[in-house]
């Protein structure tokens, strides 16, 4: 809405998918700018850190083994691989999930248990809807907005620095 406002020479389009499929559309030059957790390190693709965070166990029934209810959730291979080597073998869960932030919503509602952005799940914790999982290892996992160096910088930074005050307020 901020960026449709000052800028109403400009078409946007939004366009949720998984960390794969949006650098691809920017590789490929189909997405001029992204904001995700898994980005890429090509040539003319420029990256920046949006905000500090990490990948907590979280619950929605704390009484019960997190093991038994355990949904995987799709947050990119790096976040993956780094959990396994902390974790090791995640539980038979049958369930992956790409959602995004709407997995917070699903584990909630199957009173499941999963791994998720700890700034995302602030508001479930606050409001006793998910408890983190005690002595489980996180994992740093920041989100980042990767952009083709061929866009109007001026537009670019104008769009970083919505995005940080978007993100900036959610960690407690």
């Amino acid at each position: 809405m901020e960026m449709r406002a000052t800028n109403p020479e400009i078409s946007f389009r939004a366009t949720a998918a998984a960390p794969a499929q949006l650098n691809r559309a920017l590789e490929d030059a189909d997405m001029d700018i992204a904001f995700h957790y898994d980005p890429i390190i090509r040539r003319g693709i420029l990256i920046e850190e949006l905000a500090s965070d990490r990948l907590v166990l979280v619950t929605a029934t704390p009484s019960t083994p997190w093991q038994s209810n355990f949904a995987r959730i799709d947050w990119g291979e790096s976040a993956t691989a780094e959990l396994r080597a902390r974790v090791g073998d995640f539980p038979a869960a049958g369930l992956e999930l790409d959602l995004g932030i709407l997995s917070l919503d699903w584990l909630v509602q199957t009173g499941s248990s999963g791994f998720v952005p700890e700034r995302l799940a602030v508001p479930y914790l606050q409001s006793g809807k998910l408890e983190k999982v005690d002595d489980m290892p996180t994992v740093e996992f920041a989100p980042f907005v990767c952009w083709r160096a061929s866009m109007d910088q001026g537009l670019v930074r104008e769009m970083i620095e919505i995005a940080k005050r978007w993100t900036g307020g959610l960690m407690p």
